[in-house]
């Protein structure tokens, strides 16, 4: 009908066309359903990734401000509150806890252990105590000697698990 300059349109109602091309989807069928299968696979995984995303940013801000609850209630506290790794080094520290001990927030971070907070008779105990509370997951009170950045001792009651 191309070939003649023949329109569809001109040919009676119930005439059929013989030899009609074919179009490009109905010429690659399976290719175009793989191809068309591929990209509906490829929308649901970037959906999926999409919607963990947004739940992993909500599980994070949820931390970020039980965290901050956490630090801000450890703050208001009449007694020293502190988190250490397994090793003793210090990642939080509250303020009346700084000021006892003459440290500040800048000593965390350059690395305060637990055990320089200790007299030197007192730190065998603490590694055999935090050790034990480690293996077993319990609890500890002990007495021990503090000792101030600037050399003075006070005597402490550490509670920990």
């Amino acid at each position: 009908m191309e070939k003649y300059n023949i329109s569809e349109s001109i040919l009676p109602v119930n005439s059929q066309i013989i030899n009609k091309p074919k179009s490009v989807f109905y010429q690659y069928k399976i290719e175009s359903l793989t191809a068309f299968t591929i990209i509906l696979i490829l929308i649901v995984i970037v959906l999926f990734l999409y919607i963990t995303m947004l739940k992993k940013r909500s599980l994070e801000k949820n931390m970020q401000e039980r965290e901050l609850r956490f630090r801000q209630l450890a703050n208001m506290l009449p007694q020293i509150v502190f988190e250490c790794d397994l090793n003793g080094n210090l990642s939080f520290i509250n303020y009346l806890g700084l000021n006892l001990l003459g440290y500040n927030h800048k000593d965390i971070e350059a690395g305060l252990n637990i055990y320089t907070l200790l007299s030197e008779k007192d730190i065998a105990k603490a590694r055999d105590t935090f050790t034990f509370i480690i293996r077993h997951k319990s609890e500890s009170s002990n007495e021990y000697t503090a000792v101030h950045k600037n050399g003075n001792t006070f005597p402490i009651i550490l509670h920990a698990n």
